[in-house]
Parts: C-alpha cells; structure tokens; sequence
C-alpha cells in the first residue's frame, strides 16, 4: 500500500471520524472528533482495558457513527509500552482503521507547563489532530505490530 503523505491525508474525509485514544494499563480514554477536528465528545470517555470495555467503547463509538453519519472510523493511539497491543488487535478485528502516532510528535504539541489534569483532559487532542494532519503511520505497512 503506498502511505505517501498524499495518500495518508487522502485519508480523512467529510464522512470520517477520528477517534483518539489514550491508552493505559487498565483504563483507555477516548475522544470524537469529525474530520474538521471539531470535537463531538463533551468529555473523555473512559473504558477498561478488557473485552467488555473494548464491546463499551465500540458501542460508544457506534453512537457518533450514526449522528454523522460516517463510513469509515480511524483510531489514532500512541504505541507507548505493551498496554496498546490488545486494543490494537481489537480496533482492526472490528473492521475500523488504526494508526499509530510517534510519542515524541505528541508530546511535541503538549505545553511543557501543563498539569497531570490537563493530561487526564485533553491528551486525546494532540493525538486526534496527529491523525487528520496525516502524521501517522499504520502499524500493518510495518514490522511494528502487535
């Protein structure tokens, strides 16, 4: 498959929703975003890291897919430790589009003077504009791969 950066933003379109995640060790966070990077989630939505939490997540999820209406779905979540792998293999059984962003790029777009709290917030921000601005990569185009 060619991942040009062309080809990477040809991606994102009017019917995508792009979804950050950040993952954890027992708890992921998630954010909707439509492909304009307006935010359609009030709030993180948090879920376990196990099969019930991912069924939560897809159902949240599946809400958002309705309202706009979209056709393709693509999860955008940092490679950081172990913690992504089963949510990875999930994300791409359930048929969506999983992209890894680099952690040094997301930590690139986070102020050096924020607080644990803003993190908790807003760290799924950095990750979903990574993805429409096509600074991604994805995790079948490479070795690195759960």
């Amino acid at each position: 498959m060619d991942y040009t950066q062309n080809a990477k933003i040809a991606q994102v379109t009017e019917k995508s929703l792009v979804i950050g995640v950040d993952v954890g060790s027992g708890t992921h966070y998630a954010r909707a975003f439509n492909w304009r990077g307006q935010e359609l989630s009030k709030k993180a939505f948090s879920f376990g890291n196990d099969l019930g939490g991912y069924f939560a997540f897809t159902k949240w999820l599946d809400g958002y897919r309705q309202s706009m209406d979209a056709e393709k779905v693509m999860v955008g979540c940092e490679p950081t430790g172990h913690y992504w792998f089963n949510f990875a293999r999930y994300v791409k059984q359930s048929g969506m589009t999983l992209v890894l962003v680099n952690p040094y790029h997301v930590k690139q777009t986070k102020n050096e003077k924020i607080t644990s709290l803003w993190l908790i917030t807003f760290s799924r921000i950095p990750i979903t504009s990574l993805c429409r601005a096509s600074k991604f990569f994805n995790p079948a185009s490479s070795s690195y791969s759960p």
